[in-house]
């Protein structure tokens, strides 16, 4: 499905969401924020394990945190870069 018509069964409210979009359309790592957003922590730990990105590391990290298990400590690139932004993101 091309972005155009995503749009419009958005708008429709044809009962398509992003969530949705994301995930048929091989966007995993927004498909991950989401569900983590939604507290599916297990179905975001998944997407996000399969990803070989710094920012789906992070995102492992950040569950790890919410669910207050043990964790790595993030390394500077990881504070700087996304901290702020997931902050500004809840």
């Amino acid at each position: 499905m091309n972005y155009k018509t995503a749009i419009k069964l958005l708008e429709n409210g044809k009962g398509y969401t992003v969530k949705d979009y994301f995930k048929n359309n091989g966007y995993n790592l927004e498909y991950g924020y989401i569900n983590l957003f939604e507290g599916n922590f297990e179905e975001a730990k998944k997407t996000f394990e399969i990803l070989t990105s710094t920012r789906a590391e992070w995102a492992l990290l950040l569950i790890s945190l919410i669910k207050g298990e043990s964790y790595e400590l993030p390394s500077y690139f990881q504070i700087r870069n996304f901290l702020e932004i997931d902050i500004s993101l809840f």
